[in-house]
């Protein structure tokens, strides 16, 4: 299997390529069939039925103002489960039976994302030393999803604010999303999410420092284990001691939301956490983590001293607040 490194390479072949064909044959071939024309490849690059739901360009994760939801999950098995009939019928040629899938059959209207927790993509990706991935073109409303690398391995960011405040004229309003990278090195460092919300109000969240060694990333059983002694679960939305519901909103439209609070406090500095002698803060656990009920910690508000949850389907979002628990020992 190529690395990311020979993939890269080669999609940056398949563009010169691609480049060099659109020069040559600009316009579709002559009439009557206008079937063709140079540099098609490319153009198929970005569409998502060209390429089955699976374009390096157009394809997204996000569902629900998260990294993923039930819906997306019932839609992927569904889609998949169709192609393996399709293909599976009395065809000894794929090529054969892909004709026969309707062409817009991994279109968004359809509701198809990937799948974020796919062990074997962040394998790969860690096969070749990529640990965090951040990108943009899903809304996900005025503050970033994230995916803990407690799940995989792997940190994935999605930070596209473009729906923020529908009201607005640019749709984004007061709504400012930063993404922040910081460490002593590319090899140890975590991310940072803060901003302003679509209401003026600020949010601010710390990531566990991410290293090329992945033993040393606090997984998710670590993180339950190391909640549990303050009787807090990260498999349960109840309310249990420290965690305590303080309000709930109804379903509202992902491109409306509304958080509250300001600024994140920090967790305490840990001596696992220090490199040549400059000490990192430890980071936060439950950001980009999900529990049994599909609340995600999303961020921090009040000053640090609560979570902002939140769980949803489609552009569906439904938002919660909880008291934040003291961080482990």
């Amino acid at each position: 299997m190529l690395n990311v490194d020979a993939w890269i390479e080669g999609l940056n072949a398949l563009l010169e390529a691609g480049l060099r064909d659109h020069a040559a044959r600009p316009t579709f071939d002559a009439e009557p069939y206008r079937s063709a024309r140079g540099g098609e490849q490319l153009m198929a690059l970005q569409n998502r039925a060209a390429l089955w739901g699976r374009s390096v360009v157009s394809n997204c994760w996000a569902d629900g103002g998260n990294p993923d939801s039930e819906r997306a999950r019932r839609r992927r098995e569904a889609k998949w489960a169709v192609v393996a009939e399709t293909l599976s019928e009395n065809h000894e040629d794929d090529d054969e039976a892909q004709t026969e899938l309707p062409p817009t059959s991994f279109e968004a209207h359809t509701g198809y994302t990937s799948d974020a927790f796919d062990a074997s993509v962040a394998a790969w990706l860690l096969e070749s030393g990529v640990r965090r991935v951040v990108v943009g073109h899903r809304p996900v409303g005025d503050s970033p999803a994230i995916l803990s690398a407690a799940y995989h391995g792997v940190e994935l960011i999605t930070a596209d604010t473009s729906y923020s405040d529908v009201s607005a004229t640019d749709n984004r309003g007061l709504a400012v999303a930063a993404v922040v990278l910081e460490g002593p090195s590319l090899e140890v460092n975590r991310a940072t999410v803060h901003g302003v919300l679509a209401d003026g109000q600020e949010y601010a969240g710390d990531m566990p420092m991410l290293r090329d060694d992945p033993h040393l990333t606090l997984g998710a059983a670590a993180v339950s284990s190391s909640f549990a002694a303050q009787g807090v679960s990260l498999g349960s939305s109840s309310a249990a001691p420290g965690m305590t519901t303080t309000t709930t909103t109804t379903t509202t439209p992902s491109t409306n939301q509304k958080y509250g609070g300001t600024a994140s406090r920090r967790f305490a500095s840990s001596s696992a956490d220090t490199t040549d002698g400059h000490p990192w803060d430890a980071g936060d656990p439950l950001l980009g983590t999900r529990d049994a009920e599909g609340w995600w910690y999303k961020a921090t508000v009040e000053g640090g001293a609560k979570y902002r949850q939140c769980r949803g389907e489609g552009r569906l979002v439904e938002y919660r607040t909880v008291d934040r628990p003291l961080p482990p020992p």
